[in-house]
């Protein structure tokens, strides 16, 4: 099992966020995870730790507006530009189609490592 860490910033090791108050959820299963979710106090939120990774965060937040709650589940993910296999990834993949299939809404962040010069990249590479 991955231990997950719920943070609130102040011995956080993710670079680039300084003291912060909401939740940082990130795994430490590894070193220089490449992943976080950052998650305003208040919200329901639960680690999905079997789809947590250096490379992959998820959680599922319960929203409650609109009348009855539901939930929704949140992802992080960084595709490695070097990465031998074309992404998505077979981890990044199990998380899209083990919640589709049960109709939960999936909101996914990721940095996919496209480069191509109609979004202000200097060069165009494959995945661009």
């Amino acid at each position: 099992m991955l231990p997950l860490y719920k943070n609130h910033g102040l011995k956080g090791a993710i670079k680039g966020l300084k003291k912060v108050s909401e939740e940082l959820i990130y795994s430490r299963s590894t070193q220089n995870p490449r992943t976080c979710i950052l998650i305003k106090k208040g919200f329901q939120i639960l680690p999905l730790m079997h789809y947590c990774s250096r490379d992959l965060t998820a959680v599922k937040i319960t929203a409650s507006g609109g009348g009855r709650p539901r939930d929704i589940i949140l992802g992080s993910a960084y595709l490695p530009y070097d990465d031998a296999v074309p992404p998505p990834d077979e981890e990044l993949e199990k998380l899209v189609m083990g919640y589709r299939a049960q109709g939960t809404h999936l909101i996914i962040s990721c940095d996919a490592n496209s480069h191509h010069t109609s979004w202000g990249s200097t060069n165009i590479n494959n995945r661009g």
